[in-house]
């Protein structure tokens, strides 16, 4: 936030944790989705309501002061999205006025509920844009699966065995 604040001229920020692996070149990933999905204010990766399905998840139930019921919060996984400059302006105000939840609650829902166009840059579900389905990622079974996941750990050599090209992957230890 502090670097949208400080430099507010900008269309679209990344945000990129440092755990994780494109194997690709970056540019390739940045230059089609901002070509392709320039109309998106929030990109990231597995991108869900709250459901049965996911419902054990349990950053639902941390801390949710996100102003919306259980039931209409929507979830992404973050360590890599790109915001547009109206969604961060909408983000700001809205973290002004006290709510607050998980990271992975908060700006999703937020975004939603405040008529953003979100997008999952390679899931399988309903904010996966057409043509995008397992495209920088795979989605595997269960929440926040496959090679964007919080655990277990990818070593670079598991990565490059797999011979993929153009695939996120985190997290790298």
């Amino acid at each position: 936030m502090r670097f949208f604040l400080d430099n507010p001229e900008y269309h679209h920020y990344w945000f990129i944790e440092y755990d994780v692996e494109f194997t690709g070149k970056w540019d390739v990933l940045m230059n089609d989705c901002d070509t392709n999905l320039d109309g998106y204010d929030f990109l990231s990766c597995h991108i869900e309501r709250f459901d049965e399905t996911n419902k054990d998840w349990g950053w639902w139930h941390h801390c949710n002061d996100s102003g919306y019921p259980l039931t209409e919060c929507i979830k992404g996984f973050n360590p890599i999205c790109r915001y547009s400059n109206k969604a961060l302006d909408c983000l700001n105000k809205y973290l002004k006025q006290g709510y607050s939840a998980h990271s992975e609650v908060m700006l999703t829902t937020c975004l939603y509920h405040h008529v953003f166009k979100i997008g999952d840059i390679g899931g399988t579900g309903e904010f996966t844009p057409h043509g995008y389905r397992n495209k920088y990622y795979v989605q595997g079974r269960g929440v926040n699966n496959g090679t964007m996941r919080w655990r277990p750990l990818y070593t670079m050599e598991e990565i490059e065995a797999l011979g993929t090209n153009n695939k996120l992957f985190h997290p790298i230890k």
